[in-house]
């Protein structure tokens, strides 16, 4: 998952790394414009296999069935409970 703080480092550094180490897939999850990219590393280089962004869906096969869809990443402000709901937002009582 992409932070505004380590944008940078998410999408260059930590993929090279991950590439060195031979990470067979690198997913880049980006909140802030609801984007999903896969990679797959091929002869040491990640190559993107996948790319959705808003509402577009794509499924992926590999490295194991899955639907993704960018606008999943930020439909719920207060992200995910535990059980994989919505969580609640925190309510104020002063």
């Amino acid at each position: 998952m992409v932070s505004p703080s380590s944008r940078k480092v998410d999408r260059f550094l930590k993929l090279a790394a991950c590439a060195e180490a031979g990470v067979p897939w690198y997913w880049i999850a980006d909140p802030s414009d609801a984007r999903v990219v896969i990679h797959e590393l091929t002869d040491g280089v990640y190559q993107p296999i996948s790319s959705v962004e808003g509402t577009d869906v794509a499924t992926v096969s590999k490295p194991f069935e899955v639907r993704v869809c960018g606008a999943d990443l930020v439909a719920f402000p207060g992200g995910l409970a535990d059980d994989g709901s919505p969580a609640q937002p925190a309510v104020s009582t002063a």
